[in-house]
């Protein structure tokens, strides 16, 4: 048993020092440092005209970085393993902690739903625009932005703590490293334009790959979470059988339409898909919510994920 919770402790300080501190401010986080130095290497990258060129420099981008942040991770676990256990443990707390998402996604939510009940539409749009998708806010009204913000407050929870975590039980801090620096490449090149359309495709392939298994896991914690939680189970699940694949992503739509049916909301991408169809718009109050929500999957993932980690130990020879 003692080597189970070895692994295991860290996670739980992980999620302690992130509610103890109220979330990391965004600069501490994996995500936006791999996404400075992506956004770095991106404007230095030599004049490439042809799209095979830019696919296969953006495809060296993803691979050596990923190899890069996966070697440092196995440096650092190398390195924690030397010190004494209570000292051992916070150390790898306080890295797991960088890969993981949960207290600043509360946090970004609950100033995007206090705007949106003052009324204060066009604030609402900005802080949409910086803290939850990275695109257009400005044509949004208020049923639409709190559409947009609890479907990614569903991605978050695949992307933000049930992959990072799952990853980690599997692989130790350089899978949850490696994982979170292919995610951030994904989420700086992975766009529909004219730079990013062919150097994007690899981080996009890989993102779509490393999230497949994660994000129906994640699917099926919100299906359970709903019954802790105020929402609607058999509606999340039904919900998630018929509609998961009509998302224009291979993964996003497995969470956000569990969210979708559990809240018996509507979450749309305007022109693209619309996840729940038939229920009500989304409105401001379901952002508080899907956040409760968002904890109790943290909390079945954090379960689920120790009897993981207690079969990986039994399996070892």
């Amino acid at each position: 048993m003692w080597p189970i919770l070895n692994d295991f402790i860290p996670v739980l300080l992980a999620f302690g020092i992130d509610r103890l501190f109220r979330g990391f401010p965004n600069r501490f986080h994996t995500i936006d440092a791999f996404g400075f130095v992506l956004d770095w290497l991106i404007s230095r990258a030599p004049n490439l005209e042809r799209s095979f060129l830019r696919f296969l420099y953006g495809g060296m981008i993803v691979l050596m970085g990923t190899a890069i942040v996966g070697g440092m991770g196995l440096l650092l676990q190398q390195c924690f393993v030397l010190l004494p256990w209570p000292i051992k443990w916070i150390a790898i707390a306080i890295a797991l902690k960088l890969t993981l998402a949960l207290y600043n996604v509360a946090l970004a939510t609950e100033e995007v739903f206090e705007t949106l009940k003052a009324e204060d539409v066009p604030r609402a749009q900005a802080l949409v625009r910086y803290y939850v998708v990275n695109q257009d806010t400005a044509r949004l009204n208020a049923y639409e932005l709190s559409s947009v913000t609890v479907g990614e407050v569903a991605k978050n929870a695949s992307d933000g703590i049930v992959a990072p975590l799952l990853c980690y039980a599997l692989g130790g801090l350089p899978a949850a490293l490696a994982y979170c620096f292919v995610d951030a490449a994904d989420t700086v090149m992975g766009h529909h334009d004219d730079t990013y359309e062919w150097l994007g495709k690899i981080p996009a392939f890989l993102d779509d790959l490393v999230n497949f298994i994660p994000a129906r896991l994640t699917a099926w914690a919100i299906i359970v979470a709903a019954i802790f939680s105020d929402a609607n189970v058999r509606v999340a699940y039904l919900v998630w059988w018929h509609e998961a694949r009509l998302s224009d992503s291979l993964n996003s739509g497995y969470p956000m339409s569990s969210m979708a049916g559990a809240l018996e909301i509507e979450i749309e991408k305007f022109g693209h898909y619309r996840l729940g169809a038939g229920h009500r718009h989304a409105e401001p109050g379901d952002i508080p919510r899907a956040v409760r929500l968002l904890y109790a999957t943290a909390t079945l993932t954090v379960i689920g994920l120790f009897f993981l980690m207690t079969l990986i130990h039994l399996a070892r020879p």
